[in-house]
């Protein structure tokens, strides 16, 4: 029986639980489903053991089509997706990433089927990667909407000469936390072994990955410790940096201080435990963690790169530190508990920010405009 629903098919490689499986996560769980049918398909290669989104996507009740891959030229994923668009006859294609975009654009353009993709970033972690993104990048003008979710990324399209008229901004939202669930402030702190009264609590959220500069984050804690201070810093999340990372924190003695935490369920009561939330990343679009911290009502301080800067300015919403320097992010970090009552006007500013600017409702309506746009 025909419906007058779209029907989309989202497509991401998996490479577990970051803020762009988070964003996809987000979009899942809220989109409108009296209008839209949503399929979403993860590649996944075969030599990952577990799998953390594979795990959270199939929380979301939607159809889930796994394809598994040997290496990135394995020729049977482009089979499997064929199969998967004959399978479910997709109205449109949305893919997350540049190898989606790729795989998106060889398997829908045959079959006459719409692509729109997200560009969740366009840093480059490998060098074996840059080819795959200059690739994804010429094949954009093909795609019907390119999303970006920071207006620099929206310029870096621009200047990579994707077609402006394509695209489209999309700034990220925090998920819709659910409030109803109970809080125990105290918890993750006992967790730890750190009592309440036992020094700061500092957070970092993110995938353990070069990019998101947590090495920098142990650096400018080695001086907040000589400093004097008294804290404690927790890592949350995964990712192939954790062994490295680990390692830093040993040599510089700083393993009694840092807590290493890997992913997390319960980030309402770790939000709430926190004193501060630091992201040093070296490149970003709109983190979703920054956005969750400012909605929690923890304190941020941030590095000044990509669209950072579009949610928080500097001493209004937030502190924000040059990039790559952890000496000007200890400089921040002591500055934010020295002055508490400059630390609290921020954080008002910033839920205020989030609940004006960065509203899920109206970021699901937008993203509902760009599916009526593609499918007429």
């Amino acid at each position: 029986m025909k419906t007058n629903k779209i029907k989309i098919l989202h497509l991401m490689a998996s490479r577990g639980l970051g803020g762009a499986e988070r964003v996809l996560l987000t979009l899942l769980q809220n989109a409108d489903r009296q209008n839209l049918e949503l399929i979403l398909g993860i590649f996944k290669n075969t030599q990952q053991e577990g799998d953390v989104f594979c795990k959270e996507a199939e929380k979301t009740g939607i159809p889930l089509e796994v394809i598994r891959c040997r290496n990135p030229y394995d020729i049977s994923q482009i089979l499997d997706l064929f199969r998967i668009i004959r399978k479910y006859h997709p109205d449109i294609i949305h893919t997350h990433g540049y190898k989606t975009n790729i795989l998106g654009f060889l398997t829908s353009k045959p079959l006459g089927v719409p692509l729109i993709t997200t560009v969740h970033g366009l840093y480059k972690n490998e060098a074996k990667a840059i080819p795959i993104l200059g690739l994804s990048l010429r094949l954009l003008k093909y795609f019907r909407a390119i999303i970006a979710v920071s207006d620099n990324i929206r310029l870096q399209l621009e200047n990579f000469k994707v077609p402006s008229r394509k695209i489209i901004t999309i700034r990220n939202v925090p998920p819709n936390n659910d409030e109803s669930l109970p809080v125990n402030q105290g918890k993750f702190r006992q967790e730890i072994g750190m009592p309440d009264d036992d020094g700061k609590l500092i957070g970092f959220v993110g995938r353990l990955e070069t990019i998101k500069g947590c090495d920098l984050l142990i650096r400018a804690a080695s001086r907040l410790f000589s400093s004097g201070l008294s804290f404690r810093l927790v890592i949350i999340g995964d990712g192939p940096e954790r062994e490295a990372l680990t390692r830093l924190a040993e040599n510089l003695g700083l393993k009694e201080h840092i807590y290493f935490c890997g992913f997390r369920e319960d980030m309402m009561n770790i939000y709430q435990s926190l004193d501060l939330f630091v992201l040093p990343s070296r490149n970003e679009g709109i983190p979703m963690a920054m956005l969750e911290a400012m909605s929690q009502g923890v304190p941020v301080v941030a590095t000044r790169v990509g669209g950072i800067p579009e949610v928080i300015t500097d001493t209004v919403q937030g502190l924000l530190s040059p990039p790559a320097n952890p000496e000007a992010l200890a400089d921040l970090i002591i500055a934010s508990f020295k002055n508490p009552e400059e630390t609290a006007k921020r954080v008002l500013e910033a839920k205020k920010t989030v609940t004006e600017s960065h509203n899920l409702e109206d970021w699901i309506k937008k993203y509902q405009e760009v599916y009526d746009m593609v499918a007429q």
